[in-house]
C-alpha cells in the first residue's frame, strides 16, 4: 500500500535503509527528505501520514520537531528511529506527543509501529469526525430548539439541582432568560401559581410523569398564564429520580378558547332548554284548549239548552221538568267547578303554591272511608274491592291530597273500565312505606304513551271517545311527589293497568326516597 512519509534524517544511508525496511513490509514509501527545521516547517503544510524521525541532527532534533508539529496542530503519527537513546529523552518525546520510538539497529519493528501509528491515527481521525457530526447535530439542535415555541429543557435533580439546559423559548413563555434559570435552580417552583403549587406536588405524587400536567404560572411582567408540563422522568439503578426532561407549553389561548366554547355550549343548552320550555308550554297550551273546548262545551251545551227551555216554555213545563232542567244545569256547573278546580290546583302544583300538611292518621281507616264514598257516589256497575293485608294505622300523610291521589286513580281506574268488572285497591306497609296498588281490568294504556302519561293534559292515544281533562294522573303524581313517594304502573292494552303508590309514613326524608328508589328499580314493571 502507499504509504506517505516525511523523514527526519540527515543521514541518506539510514534514510535508505529506513525505506527498505518498509518495502520488506509491504509498503510503498512516497518519500520525503529534510534535516533542518527550515524544511521541516515547509514540508509539514503537506500531506504526510507518517514521519520517520531520527532524534539528533547537526541543527535539528525531534524534540524541537514534535513542539513545531505541535504549533501546526497537525495530526500526523511521529516516530523517533535513532541510533540511540535514554529512557529519559524517551519519555520526554512521548509527552511531547511523539507515537513511537525505537532503534536503528532494531528496524524490524518499523513496519509494525508504523501499522500501530496508522491504526491510531484512524481511530482518533474517527473520533474526531463523530465528534464534529455530534458537535453540528447539537448545534442544529439547539438552533432548533431555540426556534420552537415550547420551552425545551432538561433539569437534574442529584447530586445537586440544577438546570442542564433550557431553550430561549423561555424568554417568550415566561420572561426570563436561560442564564436566570441556570442561575437559580428553583426560579420555576417559584413563579407557579401559588394556588396551583399544592395541586401541582399532588398530581406528581399521585401520577409520576405519565400524564401532561396543566397549572399557573406568573410572568415576569406579572401576567398570568396557563402551561402544560410534559416531562419524563430519569431514574438511577436504585429508583431515585435523577433528572426531568421534557416541554412545557404556553396553552392560554387554548384554555381562553375552550372557555368561551363552553360559554356557548352552555349558552347554546340554555337557548335550546328554553326553547323546549317553549314548546312545551305551547304544547300544554295547545292540549289545555283543547281539553277545555271538549270539555267545557258539553256542560255549556246543557246550561244553554236547559236555560233555554225554561226560558221559552217555562209556563207549560210541570215543576218536576222545571226541577229537572235546574239539576242539569247544577250538575253542569259542578262540572265545570270541577274543571276549574283542577286546573288551579295544578297551576298551584306546578308553582310550588299548594300547602303540605300532613297529619297523624289511621291510614288503613282513612283508605277504607274514601273507597266506601266513592262505591256510594258511583252509577256505573263496578264493584270495588278494598284489602288492606297489614296494619297502617299510624301515617304522617296530607289528608286532601290524599284525596286527591286515590279519587283520581280509582276515578281513572272506574272510566276505563267496563260495567260489571271488578276495580280492587290493596293497601301495605312495609318497614317506613305505604304501598297503595290501584289494579282495573279495562282499556289498557297504549306503549307509545305511557312515558306522557302524567304530563299534564295529555290522555292516552285510546281515550278520545270517553270524557276527561288529562289532569288527574298529573295532580295525583303531584299531591305523591309532596309526600316524598313514587308512584309507577304496569299496563298491557285490553288486559288492565296496574298503578302503585309508594307513601313514607314518616315525614318525607331523602334517605326514605333514596330507598324507595332503590327497590322501585328493581321492580319490574
Amino acid at each position: 500500500m502507499d504509504l506517505r512519509v516525511l523523514i527526519l534524517e540527515d543521514r541518506i544511508s539510514d534514510a535508505e535503509l529506513t525505506l527498505l525496511e518498509l518495502k520488506r513490509g509491504g509498503f510503498n514509501p512516497l518519500w520525503t527528505r529534510v534535516e533542518t527545521e527550515t524544511e521541516f516547517r515547509r514540508e509539514i503544510t503537506q500531506t504526510y501520514d507518517v514521519i520517520l524521525a531520527d532524534f539528533s541532527l547537526p541543527q535539528f532534533n525531534a524534540l524541537r520537531a514534535l513542539d513545531i508539529l505541535k504549533e501546526s496542530e497537525m495530526d500526523v503519527p511521529f516516530i523517533i528511529v535513532s541510533g540511540s537513546l535514554t529512557d529519559v529523552v524517551a519519555v520526554e518525546a512521548l509527552k511531547r506527543g511523539a507515537t513511537d520510538y525505537l532503534f536503528k539497529d532494531r528496524l524490524a519493528r518499523l513496519c509494525a509501529a508504523v501499522q500501530a501509528a496508522l491504526r491510531e491515527k484512524a481511530l482518533r481521525d474517527e473520533k474526531r469526525r463523530t465528534l464534529a457530526a455530534l458537535e453540528a447535530s447539537e448545534a442544529r439542535f439547539r438552533r432548533l430548539a431555540d426556534r420552537v415555541p415550547d420551552v425545551i429543557f432538561r433539569y437534574v435533580w442529584l447530586p445537586e439541582r440544577r438546570y442542564e439546559y433550557i431553550n430561549d423559548a423561555a424568554i417568550r413563555v415566561f420572561g426570563y432568560t436561560p442564564e436566570e434559570f441556570y442561575a437559580d435552580p428553583f426560579l420555576f417552583q417559584n413563579f407557579i401559581y401559588a394556588e396551583d403549587l399544592p395541586e401541582l406536588v399532588r398530581l406528581r405524587a399521585e401520577q409520576g410523569f405519565e400524564q401532561p400536567i396543566r397549572v399557573r404560572c406568573v410572568r415576569k411582567d406579572g401576567t398570568i398564564i396557563w402551561i402544560e408540563d410534559y416531562s419524563i422522568g430519569e431514574y438511577d439503578e436504585q429508583g431515585r429520580l435523577i433528572a426531568t426532561e421534557g416541554i412545557v407549553r404556553d396553552i392560554t389561548a387554548r384554555i381562553e378558547a375552550e372557555k368561551r366554547a363552553r360559554e356557548a355550549l352552555l349558552e347554546t343548552k340554555r337557548l335550546e332548554i328554553e326553547l323546549e320550555k317553549e314548546r312545551e308550554l305551547n304544547e300544554l297550551k295547545s292540549r289545555f284548549i283543547s281539553m277545555a273546548s271538549h270539555e267545557f262545551r258539553t256542560p255549556l251545551t246543557i246550561i244553554f239548552s236547559s236555560s233555554e227551555v225554561m226560558r221559552l216554555y217555562s209556563e207549560r213545563l210541570t215543576e218536576d221538568r222545571k226541577m229537572e232542567h235546574l239539576e242539569r244545569i247544577q250538575r253542569a256547573v259542578v262540572h265545570m267547578t270541577g274543571l276549574m278546580d283542577d286546573v288551579l290546583m295544578m297551576g298551584k302544583m306546578e308553582a310550588d303554591r299548594m300547602p303540605f300538611e300532613p297529619v297523624l292518621m289511621d291510614l288503613e281507616k282513612v283508605c277504607y272511608e274514601m273507597i266506601q264514598e266513592m262505591s256510594l257516589t258511583l252509577k256505573s256497575q263496578h264493584e270495588l274491592r278494598f284489602e288492606s293485608s297489614s296494619l297502617c294505622n299510624s301515617a304522617m300523610v296530607d289528608m286532601k291530597l290524599l284525596r286527591q291521589i286515590i279519587n283520581n286513580i280509582v276515578m281513572n281506574a272506574v272510566k276505563y273500565s267496563p260495567n260489571e268488572s271488578r276495580v280492587e285497591v290493596t293497601l301495605e306497609c312495609e318497614e317506613d312505606v305505604a304501598v297503595i296498588a290501584v289494579r282495573d281490568h279495562g282499556i289498557g294504556i297504549p306503549e307509545a304513551d305511557q312515558a306522557r302519561l302524567f304530563d299534564s293534559f295529555y290522555r292516552g292515544s285510546n281515550t278520545q271517545e270517553i270524557p276527561g281533562t288529562g289532569l288527574g294522573l298529573a295532580i295525583a303524581k303531584s299531591s305523591v311527589e309532596m309526600h316524598g313517594g313514587l308512584i309507577y304502573f304496569t299496563s298491557e292494552v285490553g288486559k288492565g293497568t296496574t298503578f302503585t303508590i309508594e307513601l313514607p309514613l314518616t315525614p318525607w326524608e331523602p334517605k326514605v326516597r333514596e330507598e324507595m328508589e332503590s327497590r322501585r328499580s328493581g321492580t319490574s314493571r
